[in-house]
C-alpha cells in the first residue's frame, strides 16, 4: 500500500509543478507583452534628437525676443513629434508665449500683506512665490536687489503668495522682513495664477502699459532685459 500511496503523492506534486510552470508562462507572455507595448510607445531615438533639435532652435528664438518665432516652432515641434518629452515641455512654455499681448488681469481682489501693489509703474514685474519653497527664498531677494537697481527708473516689482502648505502671513511677514524685501506684496487666490498661466513657483510676469510683455522663470530676467524695457 506505501508504494500506491508514494505514486499517488507524487503525481500530486507534479500536478503542482505543471500548474505552477502554465502560470509561470502565462505571467512571461504578459510581461512581454507589455514591453512590446511600451516600447511602441517611446519614441524612436532619431525622433528624440530631432524633437530636442527644433525645442532649442524654439527656445533661442524665445530668448531673442521672436515670440512668434518661437509659438511657431513649439506648435510644430507639438504636431511632428507628440510623443516625445520635448513636446510636452513645449505645452507649459507656449501658455507663457501667448499670454504676450493680453491684457493685464486686475489686483483689485488681492488682501494686501505689504504695501499696495500696482501695475503703475513705466514697467512692472509680478513675482508669484510661496514663502516654504526654496527656490522662492533664494529668487526673492535677487529680485528686492533688482528693483533697489532699477526702482528710480520706472521698475516696479509687485510679489503674489497664496500662503499654501504650511505657510501663514506671520511667516510671510517674517520672511520679508529677514531678506529685506521692500516690494510690495499680497495674498491672492490663485485667480491671478490661473490668469496668469502659473502652474510653477516662482513665475514672473511684466507688465508695460496695461499689456503683458514677458512670462517667465525670474531668474531668466536681465538687466539687458530691463534696459530694452525701460528705455534706459
Amino acid at each position: 500500500m506505501v508504494f500506491p500511496l508514494l505514486l499517488s503523492l507524487g503525481c500530486a506534486k507534479q500536478a503542482e509543478v505543471d500548474a505552477l510552470r502554465y502560470e509561470m508562462a502565462l505571467l512571461n507572455a504578459r510581461v512581454a507583452a507589455l514591453e512590446a507595448s511600451n516600447q511602441g510607445n517611446r519614441p524612436a531615438v532619431v525622433d528624440d534628437a530631432a524633437a530636442r533639435a527644433l525645442y532649442e532652435e524654439a527656445s533661442a528664438l524665445q530668448a531673442a525676443g521672436d515670440v512668434a518665432g518661437a509659438i511657431e516652432k513649439f506648435e510644430a515641434l507639438k504636431v511632428q513629434f507628440p510623443g516625445t518629452s520635448w513636446a510636452t515641455r513645449s505645452q507649459q512654455t507656449l501658455s507663457e508665449l501667448k499670454l504676450v499681448g493680453s491684457a493685464v488681469t486686475s489686483l483689485d481682489g488681492v488682501d494686501w500683506l505689504q504695501g499696495r501693489g500696482d501695475y503703475g509703474a513705466r514697467v512692472t514685474v509680478v513675482v508669484f512665490f510661496e514663502e516654504w519653497c526654496p527656490h522662492c527664498r533664494r529668487e526673492m531677494p535677487q529680485l528686492q536687489a533688482t528693483w533697489t537697481r532699477w526702482r528710480s527708473q520706472g521698475l516696479g516689482v509687485v510679489g503674489l503668495t497664496k500662503i499654501t502648505r504650511s505657510s501663514t502671513e506671520t511667516s510671510v511677514r517674517e520672511f520679508l522682513k529677514e531678506h529685506g524685501v521692500g516690494f510690495p506684496i499680497g495674498h491672492e487666490d490663485g485667480s491671478l495664477s490661473t490668469a496668469y498661466a502659473v502652474t510653477g513657483i516662482p513665475a514672473s510676469v511684466v507688465v508695460r502699459d496695461g499689456v503683458v510683455i514677458w512670462r517667465g522663470h525670474p531668474a531668466r530676467l536681465t538687466d539687458e532685459m530691463l534696459a530694452g524695457w525701460l528705455g534706459a
